[in-house]
């Protein structure tokens, strides 16, 4: 399991609450569920969190965003069949 880093004042300088998405607004953003969100962070390449607040993980929406350019649509979903 990833370990969880506590945000750091100094990355957090600067950036709007507003700019700051958790799980549901990540889901919405990416037209995906919240199970999907979860499944997302859960692997190696989803950015860690960038603070915690009230246990909520939170993460700036341009890491997010840039994450999802970089990344999807995954090229292989494990809970797909394949019919090879």
């Amino acid at each position: 399991m990833r370990r969880m880093l506590s945000a750091s004042r100094s990355s957090l300088v600067g950036v709007s609450p507003l700019d700051l998405v958790g799980v549901p607004e990540i889901a919405e953003i990416l037209g995906v569920s919240r199970p999907s969100v979860w499944r997302y962070v859960r692997r190696e390449d989803f950015p860690e969190p960038d603070a915690q607040v009230s246990g909520k993980r939170l993460w700036k929406r341009v890491t997010v965003e840039r994450w999802a350019k970089r990344t999807l649509p995954l090229k292989f979903d494990p809970r797909s069949k394949r019919t090879t």
